[in-house]
């Protein structure tokens, strides 16, 4: 295989549930930009300090009018998937608290200098991304 030619591999030949769930990861993590993009790193920040429905509102807003359409699509992907994920939760561990903190700061990171003092607030955005799906990407 020469460069920049891909091959399918189908999952379903290993056995492993955390070997795609690397993958996802990885593919986040080798994005460019960030799927939320830097351009909206402060306006996902500035959800933290909004309270109730206003927040899942304005989380609403923010993904539907300043998300490519191509970003969006694939994070209603990932939000739907990931909430089927904390349906089986009693079994996986993996509730929606615990799937924030794997995969928030592979959505969104600072043009700059990582900051752990916001991965509290990423991992909060992307949790409320999850718990509240069909509010904000069910049209």
């Amino acid at each position: 295989m020469t460069e920049g030619e891909s091959e399918s591999v189908d999952l379903r030949d290993f056995d492993d549930p955390h070997l795609a769930a690397a993958l996802l990861k990885s593919f986040l993590r080798e994005l460019t930009e960030p799927l939320l993009t830097f351009e909206l790193y402060d306006e996902v920040l500035s959800t933290y300090n909004l309270q109730g429905r206003s927040k899942v509102s304005a989380i609403k807003e923010l993904v539907l009018t300043k998300l490519p359409d191509d970003n969006y699509e694939i994070l209603s992907h990932l939000m739907r998937f990931l909430t089927e994920v904390t349906l089986h939760a009693n079994q996986n561990k993996m509730n929606a608290a615990n799937l924030s903190v794997v995969f928030g700061p592979s959505l969104i990171w600072s043009r700059h200098q990582a900051s752990l003092s916001v991965m509290s607030v990423i991992n909060a955005f992307t949790q409320l991304l999850i718990t509240h799906y069909e509010t904000i990407f069910i049209k």
